[in-house]
């Protein structure tokens, strides 16, 4: 019912892939009405709740277990359906208080802006594209690093997702993109040419940021990062 293949191209939000698997397990389950010959595929139901828990597990978000029932068939499906329509539930209840968090905080730099107060890092377009492109690939060159250590990775890549929820064209602050840069520096240091990779990508990503915080501050754009070759992970 959910292949191999589902999981080859995952969005950048865990909950919006929960929320994809239960959209294609109702849009399976919806033709499967007819009791008698739903109850045959059993089976594909009780599989489908596996792999919803485990993804869950593995992005470590917590949803309720199952007590399959051994001689009950039609149970077990009802079960699983109803666990799949709770999970939606859930996963809706969390994207809606993402939206109206992201929508607060919008609301309030833009007031603050409008009255002078407070200070604002802007981004383009083209820049909230291309710090999300350049997010996109650390996250796939992390996800296939085999230097960091498991919990060192899961680790950074939370971080990477929690600053893609948060960026916006307006930002109060660019702390938390200078907290992630550390970190990753540290690492590409440390694993030497095998760093590189993902070096070179932070680079494009520091130089955007850089550069809002330039024009912030009445500045020209940063033409070059000096700094950086000093801790050029090939040196």
């Amino acid at each position: 019912m959910i292949s191999d293949d589902f999981f080859k191209t995952l969005k950048d939000d865990p909950v919006e892939q929960i929320m994809e698997i239960t959209r294609v397990f109702n849009a399976w389950n919806v033709g499967n009405k007819n009791i008698p010959a739903r109850n045959t595929k059993h089976k594909e139901y009780v599989n489908a709740y596996y792999v919803l828990v485990q993804y869950c597990n593995e992005v470590e978000m917590p949803v309720a277990s199952l007590k399959f029932s051994p001689d009950d068939v039609q149970k077990n499906i009802t079960d699983t359906i109803n666990f799949f329509g709770k999970v939606r539930q859930q996963c809706a209840a969390i994207l809606s208080r993402k939206k109206i968090g992201s929508e607060l905080d919008e609301a309030k730099a833009e007031a603050d802006e409008l009255f002078g107060k407070g200070f604002l890092y802007k981004f383009t377009d083209d820049d909230l594209n291309n710090i999300q492109k350049h997010i996109d690939e650390l996250r796939g060159l992390l996800q296939k690093s085999h230097s960091i250590k498991k919990d060192h990775k899961e680790r950074l890549l939370n971080k990477l997702e929690k600053l893609q929820s948060e960026l916006h064209k307006s930002m109060t602050t660019v702390d938390r993109f200078w907290g992630v840069f550390g970190e990753l520096i540290i690492y590409t240091k440390r694993f030497g040419e095998a760093g590189k990779p993902i070096f070179d990508v932070l680079k494009g990503l520091i130089q955007i940021v850089i550069n809002a915080q330039s024009m912030t501050a009445g500045l020209p754009p940063a033409s070059s990062i000096n700094f950086l070759n000093d801790i050029n992970p090939s040196d």
